[in-house]
């Protein structure tokens, strides 16, 4: 049986806002599924909700089973996304109290406690803010969970996606290639910043910049809080002071969320490798039952019971994009992303240990 991250912490005097319950404590969730969004995760989310022992935050105040999702339209407004550490208006001193309005009030302590957010692997700063607000033995028992896909066929679905939800009204073909030039134009800014060659194509993101100013200085021990300010130092430098670099709303970010490696990278460098899942929807839709099997292992071999029927959970779909959304790019853009994705998609292959599509 896992060792739950659910035990209870004292919340410092001031946190607690009006609106939330009357209480002293905060349980943390036992997993988290980060995303990617357009990867699936809709639907995990819910094949977890259906297990009688896994309960969810949510911003309806938490969910005990799938009778607690009244979510109407998961497109525009899905109850299950928590969204408290991939806004723009995040605040240290309200995190407690929203978890806390987040979890439902009548959870066992024997029961698992899941939060989800598809956005939270993309959004530079999740995993900073998140180790920041934990203690140390959450932060070290946590576990989470990742889906990925093809990344050409997650763009392509994200612009669909948001056109049919009324969020996207730009040319699909402008939209994605204006992505992998503001991508190159980043990885340009990076490779300045760290003072590597601008046309060196080694390095395309801040770890692999980081491993080559390594390798020209002596090595110096850096404890962690230092490695979390530099990190996140960077990471501002690069995403919130030169606009010109990215998406201004991280929503409509099409193509830069399908360079998986890099995301990865960034959650690595604060939590254990150990404590992540990491998969695809191909690999899901290949084997729906024995993956769903093994994710239920990871997150504790205790919720593989004969009364949890797993064949009729993982055969429900959720938040599909309507068939009636058309847009298609032309052959060029769409041969031009696949070239373009390559190179991470390789990095991520060696970074993980296997191929996922």
């Amino acid at each position: 049986m896992m060792s739950r991250v659910g035990h209870y912490e004292a919340i410092p005097n001031g946190v607690l806002g009006s609106c939330c319950p009357n209480t002293e404590k905060l349980r943390h969730p036992d997993f988290f599924l980060i995303g990617a969004s357009k990867c699936g995760t809709s639907s995990i989310a819910r094949h977890f909700l259906a297990h009688p022992k896994i309960a969810f935050q949510s911003r309806t105040g938490g969910m005990m089973g799938e009778q607690d999702d009244l979510s109407t339209n998961i497109g525009k407004w899905d109850d299950m996304e928590t969204h408290y550490y991939d806004v723009a208006a995040f605040s240290e001193e309200d995190i407690g109290a929203r978890q806390i309005a987040y979890t439902p009030p009548g959870l066992d302590k024997e029961d698992l406690l899941g939060a989800y957010c598809p956005h939270n692997i993309f959004h530079p700063l999740a995993p900073f803010r998140l180790s920041c607000n934990i203690s140390k033995e959450a932060s070290t028992n946590m576990k989470f969970v990742i889906f990925l896909r093809n990344p050409v066929k997650r763009a392509l679905s994200s612009f669909r996606f948001k056109v049919s939800t009324d969020s996207e009204e730009r040319s699909m073909d402008a939209t994605l290639m204006n992505g992998i030039l503001r991508r190159e134009k980043y990885e340009r800014a990076l490779r300045l910043r760290f003072g590597v060659p601008v046309d060196d194509e080694t390095v395309k993101s801040i770890c692999e910049a980081m491993q080559v100013v390594a390798a020209k200085k002596p090595k110096l021990e850096v404890d962690a809080d230092e490695k979390k300010k530099f990190w996140e130092k960077v990471l501002r430098e690069l995403y919130y002071d030169r606009t010109d670099l990215i998406e201004n709303n991280f929503f409509l970010e099409h193509v830069g969320k399908g360079i998986y490696f890099e995301q990865i990278e960034r959650w690595w460098a604060l939590f254990p490798r150990r404590n992540f899942y990491i998969t695809s929807l191909e690999c899901f839709i290949n084997d729906p039952v024995g993956e769903f099997s093994n994710l239920l292992r990871f997150i504790d071999p205790t919720l593989l019971t004969s009364e949890f029927d797993i064949v009729s959970t993982v055969a429900r779909k959720f938040n599909v994009t309507p068939s009636s959304v058309q847009c298609t790019p032309s052959p060029h853009v769409t041969a031009r992303l696949g070239e373009f994705y390559k190179p991470y998609d390789e990095r991520l292959f060696q970074l993980i240990g296997r191929r996922l599509w």
